[in-house]
């Protein structure tokens, strides 16, 4: 059972840690009907035997929807599967309860403690809402940016600073109706953002990496959390495999200077087109995607130490008590009693914080290993603190007690006590199917985040490079789906990845359609704002260079195998969301738009051959852009 690999694991000070052999897969049972956990180790949902769909679409889980006053004394839980702000009087229990528009989406909380405000980001309708809290509880709507993401305040300056996923850093006075101040990086997919003394930190959500700015938002420093070397897994060509910083799910401030990151790591490891490829990597977990939480220290975010955290699957969310100094990991992958708790409790001196560990042998930190022990949940550690489902968002209370949030049901859990949030269910099977661990350590999520993709190309013995395939809502209708086109549907998909690749249950029709549905129906970004013109201009060209011949119809795709002289023939991609998608191409070689038109990424047959310095192309980007 994975359970008993992860417990098999302890805090590795050289060398990482050794699991037991690996597991071979069961044989699948259909996943309306499973077998009880003790005798499969698989994922398993309480309510997996009928098939449940949502009153309205879910959006994807990003976790990190908790705020707390610096008093304790209110509690702020933004509710994106209901869209609605939950203000929860701790003393009390007293709930109020904002309600907000259809497709709003709240995400991340930043606490203003001077103007006894909650500032909550809006992602789905790219505001961010001001909502009064320790008195009446008015809410105060302005427009920051199409996909805001992190949210922080600014004390120094009197300012609420916002993180764009298209780039930009917003600032507004929350006291003043003046119109905020946008500035522009150049750089996209930001995530979260931390106000320093002197400069300001955002993170970037598929590549985990890190990035210092300046008082005017030009990049000074670019860092990531460091590569794991794993002892028992290694490449084809006999190198040990290394476990690459990617996703960074959620930052938050460490100290007075410092950063605290959770965030994954995936193997650079060549893998075996078989079953059992995304999970038999002899790594604690067994996947080929880590969880793991780094500590960068100083003014140039100096990371510190980077261990894997056995058992948790999809890091949301992380945050550190303020008076033992111990740090909570979401695992929001873990929707079952089968896998034990899902709240990591990790003590400080395993993240390098007091002493350095989890020390690889390789001249870094990084191999360590992390297992359950002092999880939420743990009876010997927790005296009898039970399972809290489905939770997506962590902090603390200044006294130390540890505050979890869950979506479904909507509650809040503060130590021992329960604190029911109101409304209705959000379950939904697809929405459970596509978070959930699969039973090796892997969700579908791990290497499509968010409903969308990792940015990550992997290697693979038997095809060479393939990039994570961006998954757009409509995709069902993209069939046959991967790079190759060798799956010609959701049944097989689900067959050969979920089941077989993974290492989950066997998924019936019922089951597998409920996957489709709500990957066919959940919310996504509004596209790129860009120069109407040059956007108009830009479509003329996609029409007048042949783009449209292979890239048709309502997801751009014919659905076809062709060969552009990129090394064989390969699915026609939809180019839905194809700006925050990328790199594009099968070897994930373009990594912005303009690379697509090197014909040595693009290829030789691609279309009428435009190149990079062709006048045509800003305006056909600009097109590609609004998609």
């Amino acid at each position: 059972m994975r359970n008993s690999v992860a417990l098999a694991c302890v805090f590795a000070l050289a060398g990482g840690c050794h699991p037991p052999t690996a597991l071979e897969p069961p044989p699948p049972e259909p996943y309306g009907f499973p077998q009880p956990p003790e005798a499969t180790g698989q994922f398993i949902d309480p309510r997996a035997g009928s098939v449940i769909t949502s009153s309205h679409p879910l959006p994807p889980i990003s976790g990190g929807t908790l705020g707390v006053t610096a008093d304790g004394t209110q509690i702020v839980a933004a509710d994106p599967d209901r869209d609605r702000i939950v203000i929860v009087d701790v003393g009390t229990g007293h709930l109020t309860t904002l309600e907000l528009a259809a497709g709003s989406e709240p995400g991340r909380v930043a606490i203003d403690e001077q103007n006894h405000l909650a500032h909550v980001v809006l992602r789905g309708s790219g505001e961010i809402a001001s909502v009064g809290i320790g008195g009446p509880a008015t809410i105060t709507r302005r427009t920051a940016c199409t996909a805001p993401r992190g949210i922080a305040m600014d004390g120094a300056a009197g300012l609420v600073r916002v993180a764009c996923r298209d780039g930009e850093i917003v600032s507004f006075d929350p006291t003043t109706h003046a119109a905020p101040v946008t500035m522009q990086t150049g750089i996209d997919d930001l995530r979260d953002i931390v106000v320093r003394s002197g400069d300001v930190v955002v993170t970037r959500f598929r590549s985990g990496e890190i990035l210092r700015l300046d008082a005017q938002g030009a990049v000074v420093q670019r860092v990531t959390p460091i590569s794991s070397v794993s002892p028992t897994s290694v490449r084809t060509d006999g190198q040990p495999a290394e476990f690459q910083p990617s996703v960074a799910w959620r930052a938050i401030p460490f100290g007075t200077d410092g950063l605290l990151v959770s965030h994954q790591r995936s193997s650079d490891g060549e893998l075996v087109l078989a079953p059992g490829a995304y999970y038999d990597t002899g790594v604690c977990s067994g996947s080929i995607v880590q969880s793991a939480a780094t500590v960068f220290q100083g003014e140039t975010l100096t990371a510190l130490a980077s261990p894997n955290i056995a058992g948790v699957t999809l890091p949301v969310d992380i945050a550190q008590s303020p008076t033992t100094g111990e740090i909570a990991v979401i695992g929001a992958g873990i929707e079952s009693t089968a896998f034990g708790p899902s709240v990591a409790r990790i003590q400080p001196s395993a993240l390098g914080v007091g002493a350095l560990a989890g020390y690889d042998g390789s001249g870094g930190y990084g191999g360590g290993c992390i297992n359950q022990f002092g999880f939420y949940g743990d009876t010997a550690t927790q005296d009898g603190a039970d399972f809290t489902p489905n939770a997506i968002a962590v902090a603390y209370l200044p006294n130390g007690d540890l505050v979890v949030q869950s979506r479904e049901p909507s509650q809040i859990r503060i130590e021992h006590r329960t604190i029911a949030l109101g409304g209705g269910s959000a379950f939904d099977t697809g929405h459970a199917f596509f978070h959930g661990d699969a039973g090796r350590g892997t969700a579908c999520a791990s290497c499509h985040p968010e409903g969308g993709d990792d940015g990550r190309t992997w290697s693979f013995a038997d095809i060479g490079p393939r990039r994570t395939p961006a998954v757009p809502a409509g995709f069902l209708t993209t069939a046959p789906f991967h790079w190759s086109g060798d799956i010609p549907d959701l049944t097989h998909l689900m067959g050969t990845v979920f089941t077989e690749r993974m290492g989950g249950p066997a998924v019936d029709a019922q089951h597998t359609a409920a996957v489709g549905n709500w990957l066919d129906t959940r919310p996504t970004d509004q596209p790129r704002i860009v120069d109407a013109q040059a956007a108009a201009r830009g479509r003329g060209v996609f029409e007048s260079a042949g783009c449209v011949t292979c890239h048709s119809g309502a997801m751009t795709t014919n659905n076809q195998t062709m060969d552009v002289g990129t090394g064989g023939a390969f699915q026609v991609p939809s180019l839905i969301g194809i700006s925050r998608a990328l790199p594009a191409m099968h070897t994930g070689c373009a990594h912005t738009l303009l690379e697509r038109f090197d014909p040595a990424c693009g290829g030789r047959a691609h279309g009428d051959i435009l190149s990079e310095t062709d006048p045509r192309v800003p305006d056909l980007i600009a097109y590609l852009n609004t998609l």
